[in-house]
């Protein structure tokens, strides 16, 4: 297995999920418009993929290119999925939209009173929404790198 490959395309999801982050665009994947939910998970995933094609730029073009789209296509299809997840598991008004000093504060346990209401009603379902959501991201980084392991 390619370990620097990974590493590249770790740190790419990573730096999309963590850096690339925007309530706004958190708030808009998961409003009740499809066309809003659909372009807001398009531009989410879309950033995603422009975050591997520049991660990658010692790459060949066309491999680049190949992991930019892969990865904009399965991002896409992954948050789409846990949006329908989300809107069957919670009620409209429960749904808390994390922000960045949202996670801080949570690990350093000075979380707000909303945070702390949704975490005491919704952590087990939350935390295992998560860590399904990004074992499946995983699972596609690891996929494309053992796809491609030594292709180019």
């Amino acid at each position: 297995m390619d370990i620097h490959l990974l590493l590249l395309l770790l740190i790419a999801h990573i730096f999309g999920d963590v850096f690339m982050y925007s309530p706004k665009l958190s708030t808009g994947k998961r409003t009740d418009s499809h066309y809003k939910m659909t372009g807001s998970l398009l531009i989410h995933s879309i950033l995603h993929a422009a975050v591997v094609w520049l991660i990658l730029w010692k790459y060949p073009l066309q491999f680049k290119t190949t992991a930019a789209i892969y990865f904009l296509i399965l991002h896409f299809i992954i948050d789409y999925l846990r949006i329908l997840i989300e809107k069957n598991i919670y009620q409209k008004d429960e749904l808390v939209i994390f922000k960045r000093r949202d996670i801080l504060n949570f690990l350093f346990k000075k979380n707000s009173a909303e945070i702390n209401l949704f975490l005491n009603n919704h952590f087990h379902k939350w935390i295992l929404q998560n860590i399904m959501d990004q074992s499946l991201h995983l699972a596609t980084i690891i996929f494309f790198v053992l796809m491609f392991d030594n292709s180019f």
